[in-house]
């Protein structure tokens, strides 16, 4: 998977309360499925916006956004290369 996956998984094993360490997700598995709400998706930007010192724009705050670690690595791959180059 992309750059930055690895820090959303571990995010994201904070955030779903329906899932264990050793359960396997997959970058295409619907998180809703694991118990991702949407005050676990505001959790889940915020912790993000800190730790990797972006902000996410209005128009990329909807659910499909935070459908699956695929959906959320894409979004954070390009907003990481876009403020790696406005750097």
């Amino acid at each position: 998977m992309a750059i930055g996956s690895a820090p959303t998984e571990i995010l994201l094993r904070k955030q779903l309360p329906h899932i264990t360490e050793s359960t396997a997700i997959g970058p295409d598995d619907p998180l809703a499925g694991f118990g991702l709400d949407s005050l676990g998706m505001v959790q889940l930007v915020v912790q993000l916006e800190e730790i990797c010192s972006i902000e996410f724009s209005d128009h990329v705050l909807v659910p499909e956004t935070f459908a699956t670690i695929g959906s959320i690595v894409g979004v954070l791959d390009t907003l990481l290369a876009t403020t790696d180059v406005a750097s």
